[in-house]
Order: structure tokens, then sequence, then C-alpha cells
């Protein structure tokens, strides 16, 4: 029974370690995106101040403006 009681143990503590992974992950996934939404929004910005001309092959940003 002692066995049962360690091995229940360890499937819980290793329970809430993936836990505790996917919730930094989660965190990362939210920081990256927030960072790709100022990144466009710089671009956005350098774009309108410098008066270029969008590429509309390069793709659309993330805010759906043109390159």
């Amino acid at each position: 029974m002692n066995e049962q009681n360690e091995l229940s143990e360890a499937l819980t503590a290793s329970a809430a370690a993936q836990m505790a992974q996917v919730e930094a992950m989660m965190a990362l996934a939210q920081a990256l995106a927030e960072n790709a939404e100022a990144t466009n929004r710089l671009m956005d910005y350098v774009c309108q101040s410098e008066d270029v001309t969008p590429d509309p092959q390069a793709g659309p940003y993330m805010s759906g403006k043109p390159r």
C-alpha cells in the first residue's frame, strides 16, 4: 500500500508540474502576441512617417494594414 501512496503522490506532483508548465507557456504566448502587436504598431508608425508605399506581395501586418 505504501508504494501505491508514493505513486499517487508522484502522479499528483507530476500533474501539478505539468499545469505550472502550461500556465507558463500560456503567459509566454500572451507576451509574444503582445510583442507582435507592438512591433506591428511600430512598423505602421514608421511606414506612415516615412510615406512608404505598401508592398501588396509582402502581405498584411497583424493589424491588417499592408506592409
